[in-house]
Parts: C-alpha cells; sequence; structure tokens
C-alpha cells in the first residue's frame, strides 16, 4: 500500500465534523491525529540518509560514541589550549612549596618597595631603624644636617624644623635636644605615640598623638 497518494484518503474530523490537526501516514496509507507534548507537535529528526535518527539511552546517536570518547581524552589528559588544561595546570602548581616560595618572595619583594607617594609610617620607622643600626658609636657629638639631626651618637628626624622623631626609649634628654634646636622643641615617640616638650631642662608630657 506504500505510494497510495494523500487525496486518495479522507481526512480525520472532530466531533462537529471540523478537520483536526493530522498528518498523513503513508505506511498505513491514512490520516493519524497530531500528537503534541509541552505545548507543541512532535517531530522526528532524519539523518543526512533520510533515515529516522535512532536513540541509545536517551541520547540521540549522532556520533555520540565519538565525542564521549574525546571528552574523556581531555579529561584524562588535557592539551594545552583548553580551559580544563589551564585549570588543571594552575591546581598542580599551586600546590608545590615552590610555587608558595615563590609567591612569598615576590611579595617581600614588593614589599620592600619605595613607593614615595604612599609612604607609611611603618616604612619610615624602618628606615630608621636601619639607619642607627649603621651609625657608630662614638663621643656625644651633635650635627644638624638637612632632616635629621644627631644627638648622642643616635639619628632622629625632625619635621617642620620643630618636632623630633623617634623611639621612646631612645629619647634625649631635654637639655640635649633644645641645645640642638631650641627649648620647647617637641619629641614624637613613633612607636608608643607619646609627645613631649622640652622645658627648662626637662620634658613635659602632653599626651599621646
Amino acid at each position: 500500500m506504500i505510494g497510495v497518494a494523500y487525496n486518495t484518503q479522507a481526512i480525520k474530523t472532530d466531533v462537529n465534523g471540523k478537520p483536526i490537526p493530522q498528518y498523513y501516514d503513508a505506511l498505513h496509507v491514512e490520516y493519524r491525529p497530531l500528537q503534541g507534548d509541552h505545548a507543541a507537535s512532535r517531530a522526528v529528526l532524519y539523518g543526512p540518509d533520510g533515515q529516522p535518527l535512532s536513540t541509545t539511552d536517551g541520547k540521540i546517536d549522532v556520533r555520540a560514541s565519538e565525542l564521549e570518547a574525546l571528552i574523556g581524552e581531555v579529561q584524562e589528559s588535557p592539551s594545552a589550549n583548553t580551559l580544563l588544561a589551564r585549570l588543571k595546570t594552575l591546581a598542580d602548581t599551586l600546590g608545590t612549596e615552590a610555587t608558595l616560595q615563590a609567591v612569598k618572595i615576590a611579595l617581600d619583594s614588593l614589599n620592600a618597595k619605595d613607593y614615595a607617594t604612599q609612604a607609611t609610617l611603618a616604612e619610615v620607622l624602618s628606615r630608621l631603624e636601619a639607619i642607627e643600626q649603621r651609625l657608630a658609636i662614638g663621643e656625644a657629638q651633635v650635627t644638624l644636617t638637612g632632616k635629621t639631626v644627631e644627638i648622642g651618637a643616635k639619628q632622629f628626624v625632625v619635621v617642620k624644623g620643630e618636632r623630633i622623631v623617634g623611639k621612646a626609649a631612645d629619647r634625649p634628654s631635654a637639655s640635649d635636644a633644645a641645645a640642638v634646636l631650641f627649648d620647647g622643641v617637641f619629641y614624637h615617640a613613633h612607636d608608643t605615640g607619646d609627645v613631649w616638650q622640652a622645658s627648662d631642662g626637662d620634658w613635659r608630657h602632653l599626651g599621646v598623638a
């Protein structure tokens, strides 16, 4: 019966005699109701050979086995050009002590940079301590040079010509500080924040800055 023309068969109608959605089944030589799911009609996919595509375990057999084999190879041994390869390499690299040490060295080098426009108090103090360690111990000698002042073989920073900055434990006598600058000079301990003012040979504590 295959090959019988569709126009030789009667179409399907509803209870009111109206044509219903339908399709012509050439195999059975009749019109059949058009079925559907999810607000759409059902469809059959055909391959390039004109035959309906088959399925295996709910998957359409369109080179499914080849694709799954390739995916398996990429997961097992990804190439350098895949995203999975980059992620795998990153994970393997970051998990080594050598890389962690390299990161630490890089961070230490950044910490050692001199960012003149963003100098912090900690960086200034570090530089002052390094200068103090390099100073030779000698006779009590006072020399004023630029923005630093040396009192009793210790180096201090002078701010605006009126405030000496140094450690609390290194605070010189008020008379020595006044002899270098003037009576009434301030001393700021950068490690504790305390501020004193020289007055008639003594330090007068002003509080914590």
